[in-house]
């Protein structure tokens, strides 16, 4: 019997156990300790301690705002990339985990499981988040793509689930 193929969409590094806290590399960990054939979507790469530097001190500069030609055109070449590797590796599902951006850039006729632990509208209500009314829009605009771009969402808790269907 075959195993399922799903592609580990995420723009961030799913092999380093410090990316993102560790959620992503042990998400992955465990699809595959399942027998799942995980196709690695995007440019996750092994760590080293150059890398680590390199991200950390030399490239800690401005991330791109939200909206901006500059993350428009980076979500854009990533989308762009994640399409080539579709191409030459298809997947039976796309699996993406704290995902938004990446999915609501990617075109693509396979089905998407989007897992998130929270909605902008919370994020936004919870934390101190310095947007400005532009960024805002463009947020809740790709949380929307997002979402209504996925076959299947599935959320950490009861809390978020009822802000993704009420907000």
């Amino acid at each position: 019997m075959n195993s399922i193929k799903v592609g580990f969409l995420s723009s961030q590094n799913s092999l380093d156990k410090n990316s993102f806290s560790g959620i992503l590399y042990y998400m992955r960990k465990a699809l595959i300790a399942r027998k799942i054939k995980v196709i690695d979507l995007g440019e996750p790469r092994k760590p080293s301690r150059l890398r680590d530097f390199y991200y950390r001190v030399l490239k800690s500069g401005n991330p791109p705002q939200v909206g901006s030609n500059r993350y428009i055109a980076e979500s854009t070449k990533f989308a762009s990339k994640i399409k080539q590797q579709l191409s030459q590796i298809p997947c039976d599902v796309i699996f993406a985990p704290v995902a938004k951006r990446e999915i609501s850039f990617i075109e693509t006729n396979i089905p998407i499981v989007s897992l998130s632990d929270t909605t902008f509208s919370l994020f936004e209500k919870n934390y101190q988040i310095n947007l400005d009314k532009e960024e805002r829009e463009w947020e809740s605009k790709q949380e929307s793509i997002a979402i209504s771009k996925a076959s299947k969402l599935v959320y950490s808790s009861e809390w978020a689930a009822n802000s993704a269907i009420s907000d």
